[in-house]
């Protein structure tokens, strides 16, 4: 296969899903992981409402006792909410995530193969999966949070001191480290649920892809990270927009990142079904 084939083939990807963009019940699996972390994060926002007071302060105390002081006084509230929330968002990403992106894979295998007469999944073959999709889920977050935890402080001697090289660090090095962890496991969910592996056999599958084509992987990987990341990073600079702008701006970020998310989850899961079927019907 030429370059322009395998440009054609990139392209064809996220047209195809793109097409599916009226397939309501993938939408719905998305819009129910979107709408639990957005519940999550209104709480932690309006945490003085005695619906959220109790469970928020005891959360936030268990699990950033530093930050708690900062966290229940106005304007520096924003300024540790995004820590607040990354962390919340564990909970019902641990529990419930994997299996609606799993769900999610499904419904799109069901609509790629409307015509052809193949076997469709149900939901039920997506919920006999859920423990192995809580591990895959585990797999790529816990990746994902000992890098940006630990890699930080192995390259201080980069970025010590050097607002430029840290600029390089967070624009460039993590989020290509990030791609390329999401390249090796991109179709790791998908193949627990349509190809029915377990963990490890769908694990060594998706690397298996991205051995066999590597860039391919990676630029899916990049455009279904880019909005994340960079809405992210923003609300990574909660000081300059607590200083600037307006505390609760910080908030709305946070908002938006998980429509932006809702959206990336949509082209991620569409198009590493797409590209799985498109391997089966070739090989």
């Amino acid at each position: 296969m030429g370059m322009l084939a395998y440009i054609n083939q990139y392209v064809g990807l996220f047209l195809d899903t793109l097409r599916q963009v009226g397939r309501g019940k993938v939408w719905l699996v998305l819009l129910i992981l979107a709408v639990l972390q957005a519940i999550i994060l209104y709480a932690l926002h309006d945490f003085l409402s005695p619906l959220f007071y109790g469970i928020v302060m005891w959360f936030v105390r268990l699990v950033a006792e530093s930050d708690a002081r900062l966290f229940i006084h106005y304007p520096t509230h924003y300024l540790v909410l995004p820590h607040v929330f990354g962390l919340a968002k564990l909970v019902p990403g641990l529990v419930a995530e994997g299996l609606l992106l799993g769900a999610a894979a499904m419904y799109f295998h069901n609509a790629y193969l409307k015509d052809t007469g193949a076997e469709r999944l149900t939901f039920r073959s997506a919920a006999a999966s859920w423990l192995q999709l809580i591990l895959a889920w585990l797999l790529l977050n816990g990746l994902t949070m000992l890098i940006s935890l630990y890699l930080p402080d192995w390259l201080v001697f980069f970025h010590d001191f050097s607002p430029r090289r840290l600029a390089l660090l967070q624009w460039a090095v993590m989020p290509f480290i990030f791609t390329v962890v999401l390249a090796m496991l991109f179709f790791t969910i998908p193949a627990v649920v349509i190809q029915r592996l377990n963990i490890l056999r769908a694990v060594v599958a998706s690397l298996r892809v991205f051995i066999r084509r590597p860039l391919t992987c990676l630029f899916l990987a990049a455009a279904i990270l880019v909005g994340p990341y960079v809405l992210s990073q923003f609300a990574g600079y909660s000081s300059d927009i607590i200083v600037k702008f307006r505390p609760e701006l910080v908030f709305w970020v946070l908002m938006a990142g998980l429509a932006v998310e809702l959206v990336a989850n949509f082209f991620w899961m569409g198009t590493a079904v797409r590209f799985m079927l498109s391997e089966d019907e070739l090989s």
